[in-house]
């Protein structure tokens, strides 16, 4: 629920109040958080129709929800059902309230429908879930400041610092008014309209729904004089997991700073310049002004809000938007890349110019006709001039590589110019004709929609799934690598395999145990700039088929700190292999080459 004040008279950010509190609310805890917390989220708005949150302490912390939505339902007993975006869910035949009595809840025409739907802020238990347990047990989990109903009210007619180390403050600062993104914004003219909406969606057991209430809500008492404004410091530093620094120098009447960086999973923030005394908050953690605070960085960057305040002076606000620069690198050569392949030749029968391209195209939605209808006829006539279902004598990779690009164009595999394709990859002597590589891309060809193996036609050993898995499981080296020959360790090769095994990784024990290998051995063999090599050579190819594995998986080959070398991500790696203008080198100090091209493509 909630509860909105009006305010004839607008409340300012007044230079006057103490800390920069412009007015408090008090709820009815007995002690600071804990049991007693019934975390409530301020909105403000000028109007009463644009709302802005009030970001409290634990606003910028990834277990917040601030795009909550819950749906509540009159059921036909009179109880209250609900549903919400996060999968939760209360059907109203147990731990259910009454519906709103009309005549209680009349200041509105909520109570007189059969459903309401609200959107909000929601903080989660302490427990780390969104719900609790259904115990005793379950309260809104620890915040710093800046939410009603969390710390006691005996303070009721005096000011209160909410960034002392003390805590307990139930003040509020129209400097920390955000809009949806998270932004900040001001009020010139103040606010008339102040709003207290629980934040939590928790049942405590015998306590009951957790649901914030309030007792008063008061304007500050401003000082006969400006408090004055907390001195800046002077820079922020941003130091990475390879020791690498970024320094961002804090200008007058600047608030706002985006910051590219590497790949690194995680920054160490630290602030030069400000006074010893000095509260320091970074989002929900208290900093001295020597001291350091760990951030994770998420897929999509991190949002950090820095609050610098001494005595009784208003605080300094500082916003920073950290950004991965390979993100953005990534986005541009892909989009680059994709357009020199719409622009290349039709693609023929081949391991260059061919197949991979019509996959990394067909998969990426941006085939056009003339390429799927363009490259079936090419394929059609080679089968239909071969008279054979197969398309070279000796490598099943050829039918193999045919397949997944006729998958993933959507035709049928096992009618071209009345030719199976699947039916030679059947056979497990063809197949293994080229060693592992065989075994390798057959799987991943017959898995690639589910195909159903054809029954070996020739003399031969029929293949199976089984059969395929238990040779390649048989080929890994105690080391976890996987070898073209047998014995030379092959990064590629090892790369091939895990995509091969991956579709029975979590299924499969034995399985399981061999790309953990395999990972293992990759990790070891990387290179200091991140990338991956065949031979000892670093190249697109081999880095390339990395970052494919690792997708395979749901590794992410950005941020998962086993793969990222001195800051630098296997995929920021394979984006320095780029040469412009949608093509990328083999190896570096090389011109453009097609083959490392398509390859990177495809990752």
């Amino acid at each position: 629920g909630y509860i909105t004040y009006y305010y004839e008279d607008a409340i300012l950010d007044d230079p006057a109040n103490k800390y920069g509190v412009d007015f408090y609310v008090y709820g009815n805890s007995f002690t600071a958080g804990g049991s007693a917390a019934e975390s409530g989220q301020v909105w403000v708005s000028e109007d009463g129709e644009n709302w802005y949150a009030l970001a409290g302490s634990e606003h910028y912390e990834d277990s917040t929800i601030t795009d909550y939505e819950i749906t509540y339902t009159k059921t036909s007993s009179g109880k209250t059902a609900w549903t919400d975006n996060y999968g939760g869910s209360n059907d109203g035949t147990s731990q259910a309230g009454a519906w709103p009595n009309a005549k209680i809840y009349y200041m509105n025409d909520y109570a007189n429908q059969d459903s309401i739907t609200l959107k909000g802020i929601l903080l989660p238990c302490a427990n780390g879930t969104l719900y609790g347990d259904g115990s005793t047990a379950s309260y809104a989990g620890n915040a710093q400041f800046g939410y009603v109903d969390y710390f006691m009210n005996g303070t009721i007619g005096a000011d209160v610092n909410p960034y002392a180390d003390t805590k307990g403050s139930n003040g509020f600062d129209l400097k920390w008014a955000v809009d949806e993104a998270g932004n900040p914004v001001t009020f010139a003219n103040g606010i008339h309209y102040i709003k207290v909406v629980t934040a939590s969606n928790i049942l405590a057991g015998m306590f009951g729904e957790k649901s914030t209430e309030v007792s008063s809500l008061v304007r500050t008492t401003k000082q006969e004089e400006e408090v004055g404004v907390t001195t800046s410091p002077e820079a922020i530093v941003l130091t990475d997991e390879a020791g690498e620094t970024t320094t961002i120098s804090l200008e007058e009447d600047k608030q706002s700073y985006t910051v590219k960086i590497n790949d690194s999973r995680t920054v160490s923030l630290s602030v030069t310049g400000a006074s010893e005394d000095a509260n320091i908050y970074v989002n929900h953690t208290r900093i001295t002004a020597d001291g350091t605070v760990d951030l994770e960085i998420g897929d999509d960057g991190r949002t950090v809000r820095l609050i610098v305040q001494e005595g009784e002076k208003e605080p300094v606000i500082y916003m920073l938007y950290l950004e991965s620069e390979s993100i953005e690198t990534t986005n541009n050569i892909y989009e680059e890349t994709t357009k020199a392949l719409q622009e290349a030749d039709i693609p023929t029968v081949n391991s260059v110019g061919g197949e991979w391209i019509v996959i990394g195209l067909a998969r990426a939605g941006a085939i056009s006709n003339e390429f799927k209808e363009g490259y079936y006829k090419n394929l059609y006539e080679v089968v239909k001039q071969n008279e054979s279902a197969k398309l070279h004598r000796s490598k099943s990779t050829e039918n193999a590589r045919a397949v997944l690009a006729l998958t993933a164009l959507g035709y049928d595999v096992t009618n071209v110019a009345g030719y199976n394709l699947l039916e030679p990859l059947a056979n497990m002597e063809y197949v293994e004709k080229q060693g592992i590589n065989g075994s390798i891309w057959t799987l991943i060809a017959i898995d690639s929609a589910n195909y159903e193996i054809p029954t070996c036609e020739e003399s031969g050993v029929q293949v199976t799934r089984e059969l395929l898995l238990e040779t390649i499981l048989e080929n890994q080296m105690e080391n976890g690598a996987f070898a073209l020959d047998g014995e030379n360790a092959d990064v590629d090769v090892t790369a091939m395999a895990i995509q091969a095994l991956t579709p029975y990784y979590e299924e499969n024990e034995m399985v399981n145990a061999a790309i953990t290998k395999a990972l293992e051995y990759l990790q070891s063999v990387q290179n200091e700039d991140g990338s991956f090599g065949s031979s000892g050579a670093s190249n697109a190819e081999s880095t390339a088929q990395v970052v494919i594995a690792l997708c395979g998986l749901q590794i992410n080959p950005r941020t998962d700190s086993r793969f990222i070398q001195n800051g630098i991500s296997v995929l920021s790696a394979l984006n320095n292999f780029y040469a412009g203008d949608g093509a990328f080198k083999h190896i570096m100090g090389s011109d453009a080459n097609q083959m490392a091209t398509e390859q990177s493509y495809l990752a």
